[in-house]
């Protein structure tokens, strides 16, 4: 196995081959260089934590909004939810009255009435002798 790198275009043409003895890994990743001025880089290298705390600040912001925008979310479900619900109740009210209208006492009965009843049978009954000496 031969260690080395090798360096190619973005189109596969082969830049450079390098081989070297005990070389194991090469991590390289192009940057452009910066467009602004490196007395501009300076400036923001000196006020970094100012800009750092606007930055925060922002964040912040933003994070509130979307914990508002959750919240309001929430809100407008459960309304929605009770609102369904009201419409339910009320749907069930005026078919209560209109069951009490046409059948009059009847409709105060149960519609049905649950009862529990246990039966008990039994298949088979064998007597053995019981041997204490086992």
């Amino acid at each position: 196995m031969e260690n080395g790198f090798n360096i190619w275009t973005f189109n596969g043409r082969l830049l450079y081959h390098t081989p070297r003895d005990r070389f194991f890994q090469f991590c390289w990743r192009p940057r452009m260089p910066s467009l602004l001025p490196p007395d501009k880089e300076a400036e923001i290298t000196k006020n970094l934590k100012a800009y750092s705390k606007r930055y925060d600040e922002e964040d912040e912001a933003l994070l509130m909004q979307a914990d508002a925008d959750v919240l309001q979310e929430r809100q407008r479900a459960s309304d929605e939810w009770r609102a369904w619900a009201e419409a339910r109740a009320a749907y069930a009210a005026a078919q209560a009255a209109f069951r009490r209208e046409v059948c009059g006492a009847a409709a105060e009965e149960p519609e049905f009435v649950v009862k529990s009843v246990t039966v008990e049978q039994i298949m088979d009954v064998r007597e053995e002798p019981y041997n204490a000496s086992h």
